[in-house]
């Protein structure tokens, strides 16, 4: 009996409908509302691991700096020392490859008529291959020292015919800095573990804002997804997108956190690490059904809405999904097109 008076009340608000809608597929926007604070994803520590007399401080922490500008200068006599020991050492395997490589020329063309085994020539060209391999490491490690003085290999060619106290007037005039490999801003290293921490260089383009979400919100971030970023002290906006979701849990919570990273688009040299944010992701669903929340009818626990078709209304049970403001996703019960009207 209670079922056909609710029945009854449902067709007679039929018979009162206005405001006809017609089901499509659109998609379905919602806003996740975070905390964020500015870190990195990429950092430079910068160490200096040889034995140093004495550093001077070229830039504070906190400076912006560029790419190679100089954040230390060196005093150190064993740098030069290991600069020209690394020299000599180059040297000395440069020439030993090139005599090599010319003994492996000339055994090619032996093999060739028969006055040399092959057994020998493949032996020859092990010891060359081997003595290229130690030139390779010989040059690797002096470009190294060489980037102190900001000297390239081409630079240095002279030094074959200089002795050692020349070579090191060549370095005394040059001086030796420590560089910043990247522009970025220059701030105290926390890093305890590197031998000698100077500091450590955060690079430009690898601001983040970091942000803590649960096991409940995590699901619904996608990577991708458009973010709104406001400063909370300069009150500034940026735009930027969601990067990383780290699935690697934060410590013992209930329920259970994970940080996900937002990057900027663009980001000016205002911006500090540590400051905090307001952070919007906007959440797009692919296209789905929907119709306006007023269009349903809840009875019993179900969901009804009424449609039009041919001119007759009938009642569909409807299922429902996520919602927006004032809108709904159907999940079943409808298909796109049908005709709806807003019960009065």
């Amino acid at each position: 009996m209670r079922h056909s008076k609710l029945l009854f009340n449902l067709l007679f608000c039929i018979c009162i409908t206005s405001l006809g809608f017609e089901v499509k597929r659109a998609n379905l926007h919602n806003q996740v509302n975070l905390q964020g604070v500015i870190t990195t994803s990429k950092q430079h520590n910068i160490t200096c691991s040889m034995e140093i007399d004495q550093l001077e401080p070229i830039v504070a922490y906190g400076d912006h700096v560029e790419s190679n500008q100089p954040l230390y200068r060196i005093y150190s006599n064993t740098l030069t020392q290991q600069v020209i020991k690394a020299f000599q050492q180059y040297t000395a395997n440069l020439h030993e490859s090139l005599l090599k490589a010319q003994t492996i020329e000339m055994n090619e063309e032996l093999l060739k008529i028969g006055g040399l085994s092959r057994t020998k020539w493949s032996q020859d060209k092990i010891e060359y291959i081997k003595s290229a391999q130690q030139k390779e490491e010989a040059e690797q490690a002096l470009i190294k020292l060489l980037e102190y003085y900001q000297l390239a290999l081409d630079d240095i060619q002279e030094w074959s015919a200089f002795d050692t106290n020349a070579i090191k007037l060549q370095l005394n005039d040059r001086k030796a800095y420590i560089y910043a490999p990247t522009a970025g801003t220059f701030v105290k290293s926390s890093n305890k573990d590197q031998p000698q921490p100077l500091g450590t260089l955060i690079p430009n383009n690898h601001y983040v804002f970091e942000a803590v979400v649960d096991e409940y919100m995590i699901s619904d971030l996608l990577i991708g997804q458009t973010a709104e970023i406001s400063l909370t002290a300069q009150q500034k906006q940026y735009m930027g997108y969601v990067s990383h979701l780290l699935r690697q849990p934060t410590g013992q919570h209930n329920p259970t956190q994970y940080k996900v990273w937002i990057t900027p688009n663009e980001i000016d040299d205002e911006v500090i690490l540590g400051m905090h944010a307001q952070i919007k992701i906007t959440q797009q669903d692919s296209a789905m059904l929907l119709i306006p929340l007023s269009h349903v009818n809840h009875i019993d626990g179900k969901n009804y809405v009424t449609v039009k078709r041919n001119n007759q209304l009938s009642i569909e049970a409807v299922t429902l999904g996520d919602t927006n403001q004032n809108m709904v996703q159907i999940l079943t019960g409808l298909q796109e097109g049908d005709q709806i009207v807003q019960p009065n």
